[in-house]
């Protein structure tokens, strides 16, 4: 019955499902109730009132009196642990006894394409995906852009979750070691490099322990990982490099960015750095962490909430010190360049071939995206102009408002689509709405308690009467993202792609990551010359990188 079903609602597919097209009325409810078991891990669930869990809170408990169906998380693999989810998951997919929808990473979901396990999504998004949600897979390019991972042969055969755009790094500095060196606020890399001479010169961390620059070269965040703090994606952003990345050439041909010509010019002033003992001697492979929370450096880059981490520890431990986001013309033409992300963020939903009710897995999306929107763009749901009808009540949206601990991950799945510029939105809405309070004392709309609480304590810091941890997160947390609103204004962002692993990557990528992580480190330390990246690039391409390149292109054709 479910695979006839699933072949008459593809029938009814007559226009591409990049456009908005009449379905079901999602929010009908069902005439008995419907349980489906779900298969996800453990992000640490908080729900602070007496008897309440995963199955009896305002969330569920909403879902559940509203729409009549529920999600059931107590299966005989116990599907709420955290620990080993990953091997539970394997099992499950072994043993063909899946949970009705299953959270699954990249590599199981590569795993499932293709096989009889899981449901192709793509009629049921046609049918039973909100308004909302299919004009923001439009936004995105279309069906096939927003699922790329997960679409295969035509279908979607999972719905993954999304990370949010516009959190770029930005450039933090010790302000108060920029008051003892006696320097103003750099603002281009020229004025950095003098300031971060100054500081090594003046060694001011003490002890000759003082690094200027802090960066970090983990496998997951030298560069290409998207805000990621002590990365260096901005210096090779704003040089037009973009390593680690796939996208498209002046002859509309995808390339891999790692081994691309402009490589060449931030990999030269990083060299330089190191030479000049800008960065430190063991840079590759010490605790960055560790170093920024032990007071050795005084500049880093990172994202907007790189004030709770790793900075906070920098602040605690160091009586006197000041991080702050400064204002920073990172390129010489004044363009801020980024990369696109991964609308993935690594989470991926599978839903059972023996699932009864596929659609139940579109309604959440449905349900987490109209909360992100309105986290976003307000409660009126005004998208850019457009207003949308409103599913989600305010009693529980802010059902658990000031309740440390309960996010995203304390829904029943933690999915949700995303408009583009979402967070950039939601960016300007919060400081239109502290501006509006503080000066001229309009109380935003919906504005809780905590709310004006921290309106207070931001406002005591500007005055210098707070200078308080909490309240420099809260201070910082504004300038950050009203420097990020700052770069939109000039902003080039790669249309870059992140494709599933090829055939030859399967077998090759480990090699040809250690290759290039070895040459840049290389050359950033001094042991090769620059020259030597065009060595590097032939060995890359002869070792299967030019197959893979050829596969990536394949596969978006």
């Amino acid at each position: 019955m479910k695979k006839l079903l699933a072949m008459l609602l593809a029938l009814m597919i007559v226009l591409p499902l990049c456009a908005v097209a009449e379905g079901t009325d999602w929010t009908t409810p069902y005439d008995e109730l419907v349980t489906v078991s779900v298969g996800r891990p453990d992000q640490g669930f908080i729900y602070p009132g007496e008897g309440e869990n995963y199955m009896n809170n305002p969330y569920h408990n909403w879902i559940r009196d509203t729409f009549n169906f529920q999600l059931d998380p107590y299966g005989e693999f116990g599907w709420l642990a955290l620990e080993g989810h990953g091997q539970k998951v394997t099992l499950a997919i072994t043993s063909r006894e899946m949970p009705d929808i299953l959270q699954v990473d990249q590599k199981q979901l590569q795993d499932l394409l293709g096989s009889d396990l899981i449901v192709d999504l793509a009629p049921y998004i046609e049918e039973y995906a909100s308004p909302m949600v299919k004009d923001v897979i439009a936004a995105h390019g279309g069906i096939q852009n927003y699922f790329f991972k997960s679409y295969y042969e035509g279908g979607v055969y999972a719905i993954s979750g999304a990370e949010p755009s516009y959190q770029d790094s930005l450039l933090w500095i010790r302000m108060d070691w920029l008051e003892k060196a006696g320097m103003e606020v750099p603002t281009n890399l020229e004025e950095l490099t003098a300031v971060a001479r100054k500081f090594k010169e003046l060694d001011l961390a003490g002890g000759g322990r003082t690094v200027p620059i802090e960066i970090q070269t983990s496998s997951w965040g030298f560069y290409g990982a998207y805000n990621t703090p002590c990365a260096v994606d901005p210096i090779f952003n704003n040089m037009q490099a973009y390593p680690r990345l796939w996208y498209k050439n002046d002859e509309g041909k995808f390339v891999y960015g790692s081994v691309q010509e402009t490589m060449k010019k931030p990999l030269k002033l990083l060299a330089d750095w190191y030479a000049e003992g800008l960065l430190a001697i063991d840079f590759a492979s010490r605790d960055h962490v560790a170093s920024l929370a032990a007071g050795n450096s005084g500049i880093t880059f990172g994202p907007w909430w790189s004030n709770g981490w790793p900075l906070y520890d920098s602040m605690a431990n160091n009586e006197g010190a000041l991080w702050m986001p400064i204002p920073f013309q990172f390129s010489e033409d004044g363009t801020y360049y980024s990369f696109g992300v991964d609308p993935s963020a690594g989470r991926y939903f599978v839903v059972s071939a023996n699932c009864e009710h596929p659609e139940v897995a579109v309604k959440l999306l449905n349900i987490m995206t109209e909360k992100n929107v309105i986290a976003n763009f307000g409660e009126a749901l005004n998208v850019n102009g457009k207003v949308y009808e409103r599913t989600l009540p305010a009693d529980v949206y802010h059902a658990y408002d000031g309740v440390a601990g309960v996010g995203n991950a304390s829904w029943p799945i933690e999915i949700y689509a995303t408009f583009p510029d979402g967070t950039l939105q939601s960016y300007k809405r919060s400081n239109a709405n502290w501006e509006g309070w503080y000066n001229d004392g309009i109380v935003p709309e919906g504005a809780t308690e905590s709310t004006i609480m921290n309106y207070e304590k931001r406002k005591a810091w500007y005055a210098g009467e707070d200078t308080s941890i909490g309240t420099w997160q809260n201070v910082t947390n504004l300038e950050a993202q009203n420097l990020n609103v700052k770069y939109a204004e000039n902003y080039n962002l790669l249309n870059n792609v992140y494709p599933l692993p090829t055939r030859t990557m399967n077998s090759r990528w480990g090699d040809l990551g250690a290759l290039e992580i070895t040459t840049v480190l290389s050359i950033i330390k001094g042991e090769k010359p620059i020259e030597y990246f065009d060595t590097f690039v032939k060995d890359w391409m002869s070792q299967g990188g030019e197959r893979i390149i050829n596969e990536v292109n394949a596969a978006f054709q």
